[in-house]
């Protein structure tokens, strides 16, 4: 359970962040993070790592699929002197301009380019998703996320992250994650969603729009994935919450993608 303290830090760092924001975005700046206010996003991730995640401010964070440091940037003025974060993305220009406008001035805060295969955003890598080994030691990091990345992969390579973060994973990390998961709830609306109109009727359990070859959007069964990640990759669900992304008039106050939240 987080205490006021925590709590009252994420704020003081949104306010910080809000006060302070002097990126200029890249012209295609959309077309890496996807729609919506970049900082005003950042800012409410940090609100859902804090308060889902139980983030604490002194915590070891990998940032898996970093982008244009969306992320960074508000984390920069909640994390404490002894805390770190690293953050890494297959496209390497995003990488690049992370290196030249996200500062901070602890040791052990950076990003870095692993290039890895994907058929949409990184065609020519030369490593295999699915056999992925990340360039990280043993039970390294206390936190990692994965924002809209799920959400862009195959099951394959799905379980492969899975397996992956758990080992990167000190005992009692977490991953918080965002995805598009195929339930009871989502399962009705799922094939005449107005953005993403999954094709139900393929074979599963990872699920895209009708011609949709380079996973621009990819959804993932429930149950398969749970049995993925607690039997197969040995972490617990420890929290959720539901996406608004099936409804075409969503309620406020609500994340995009589902929430989940895994401890090793």
């Amino acid at each position: 359970m987080l205490d006021h303290a925590t709590r009252d830090r994420a704020e003081l760092a949104i306010d910080c962040y809000l006060s302070a924001r002097e990126e200029t975005l890249p012209d295609d700046a959309n077309a890496k993070i996807g729609d919506g206010d970049y900082a005003a996003i950042g800012a409410e991730f940090l609100r859902l790592m804090v308060d889902l995640g139980g983030l604490d401010p002194d915590a070891s964070v990998l940032d898996i699929g970093c982008g244009l440091g969306r992320l960074a940037q508000p984390l920069k003025y909640y994390l404490g002197p002894d805390a770190s974060y690293f953050g890494f993305d297959v496209v390497r220009e995003n990488v690049e301009w992370c290196l030249q406008n996200i500062r901070d001035e602890r040791e052990r805060f950076g990003f870095f380019h692993v290039d890895v295969r994907h058929p949409l955003y990184n065609p020519g890598g030369r490593i295999g998703a699915e056999d992925l080994t990340l360039p990280i030691a043993d039970e390294t990091f206390d936190f990692v996320l994965m924002v809209s990345v799920f959400t862009h992969l195959s099951a394959a390579v799905t379980e492969r992250y899975l397996a992956e973060v758990s080992r990167i994973l000190v005992p009692g990390g977490r991953l918080f994650a965002s995805f598009f998961v195929i339930d009871e709830r989502t399962r009705p609306l799922a094939g005449v969603n107005h953005r993403y109109p999954f094709d139900l009727g393929a074979p599963g359990p990872v699920y895209t729009p009708p011609q949709d070859t380079g996973f621009a959007a990819a959804a993932v069964e429930e149950d398969w994935l749970l049995d993925c990640a607690l039997r197969r990759s040995g972490y617990a669900l420890v929290n959720r919450a539901e996406g608004h992304w099936p409804y075409a008039n969503p309620a406020p106050g609500t994340p995009f993608q589902d929430i989940l939240v895994f401890e090793k």
